[in-house]
């Protein structure tokens, strides 16, 4: 072929290659749409396996010869843990498209607040009980594991008994975190993985609960040890089904006249805001012109947010800074004003978020995340009180 014969067919080809171009985009998009639309994620227990189809917390789900299943450890059997990727077929019907096999293992994250002499036989973490054996792991990488230290455990239920595996230490956080296997749940409690958590009128869960799907909780360690349930998230995720999952990023318009619980106007739309919501505002103070990232559900007109992380921010602070001790001074009336805490003052306004309000008092625990603004003052975003622990005596420090 001579060069002006190529010359002539190029323009043939490059039309071609567009138009083969343009119909393998709009198929890939038509694809996407599909699965958009139909898509079903979730995470369960399996509770049956056959060559046909699985039963995933009991959702019958079909198998296909290009159902793609992936076991990370251990052999894909009833009881182990299954996270589903599949489509919805239009008899209703599920069909898997991606299995993935893993081990069932629940996660606490806490503190320890007691260690057996010797190491071995029951912590207390986050308020729970854990069995460590010669066989759990230990790592300190993160920190030393000790009595007043934050670790996650993964674990085991055998029975009543929940066997630690592994353990390590984690920087603080504002509540106790768990993610297990939905075995229970009503108006007042749930159980997750033999944890039981306490339920009331302000608790935000996103999803409908059914047994044996895997769910993740931040819970608020009572006095007693018990865990009240603050945000519960249900690990299914449908296009069209219950609190369709949001995410939401823009400017803060408009806040509450006072604190932050109450509705926001965030990217021209309305986000629900209440006292369990989580506020992370270690980028910055959630101000108006803030920079958010809002992560929750949609209901009716407003979304409801579990989650808001401040990611950038007119107020943005000059460092960060987390601290923890006793309370040794608070304002004459109310809760606002300057604190001292492990013999820094730091000032509390009404954008500050108090967990376990109705434990400050002198003497208590708090732990204390706040920023340095350019002066040298704190400004606390986020304080968390500790309840008394059963038989624990108040030391009252001196203010001196």
């Amino acid at each position: 072929m001579n060069s002006k014969q190529t010359r002539s067919r190029l323009p043939w080809l490059l039309m071609i290659l567009a138009l083969l171009t343009a119909f393998v985009l709009s198929a890939s998009a038509a694809l996407a749409d599909t699965e958009e639309v139909n898509g079903v994620q979730f995470s369960g227990v399996i509770d049956a396996i056959t060559p046909a189809a699985w039963t995933v917390a009991g959702e019958a789900v079909t198998i296909t010869e290009d159902t793609v299943v992936v076991i990370t450890t251990g052999n894909a059997e009833p009881g182990m843990w299954a996270e589903v990727h599949a489509v919805r077929e239009d008899d209703d019907s599920l069909t898997a498209r991606r299995i993935n096999v893993i081990p069932p293992e629940m996660r606490l994250r806490g503190e320890v607040t007691f260690i057996p002499d010797g190491g071995l036989g029951d912590w207390i973490i986050g308020g729970q009980t854990f069995l460590i054996d010669e066989d759990t792991q230990i790592s300190n990488r993160g920190g030393s594991v000790e009595v007043g230290a934050w670790v996650q455990v993964a674990a085991l239920q055998e029975g009543s008994t929940l066997r630690a595996l592994r353990i390590r230490a984690i920087d603080p956080l504002p509540n106790v975190e768990v993610m297990g296997a939905i075995q229970a749940f009503g108006d007042t409690s749930w159980t997750l993985s033999g944890i039981p958590l306490a339920i009331d009128a302000d608790t935000l869960i996103q999803g409908d609960p059914q047994t044996g799907l895997l769910a993740m909780a931040g819970a608020e360690q009572q006095p007693d040890n018990s865990l009240l349930a603050l945000r519960v998230r249900v690990m299914w995720q449908e296009r069209g089904g219950s609190h369709p999952p949001v995410t939401l990023t823009g400017l803060i318009e408009q806040l509450p006249a006072q604190g932050l619980t109450g509705r926001w106007i965030v990217d021209g739309q309305n986000v629900a805001v209440n006292r369990n919501t989580l506020i992370d505002q270690r980028n910055g103070l959630a101000v108006v012109g803030a920079e958010v990232r809002v992560q929750g559900w949609q209901e009716e007109n407003a979304v409801v947010a579990r989650e808001i992380i401040v990611i950038t921010s007119p107020e943005p602070g000059v460092e960060r800074v987390r601290f923890a001790g006793p309370i040794r001074r608070l304002p004459p009336s109310g809760l606002e004003g300057i604190w001292v805490v492990d013999g820094r003052e730091v000032q509390v306004t009404d954008r500050t978020r108090i967990d376990g309000e109705r434990f400050v008092r002198i003497g208590a625990i708090a732990q204390v995340w706040a920023l340095r603004n350019e002066a040298g003052h704190l400004m606390a975003t986020h304080i968390v009180v500790h309840p008394p622990r059963l038989g624990e005596v108040i030391v009252v420090p001196s203010a001196d």
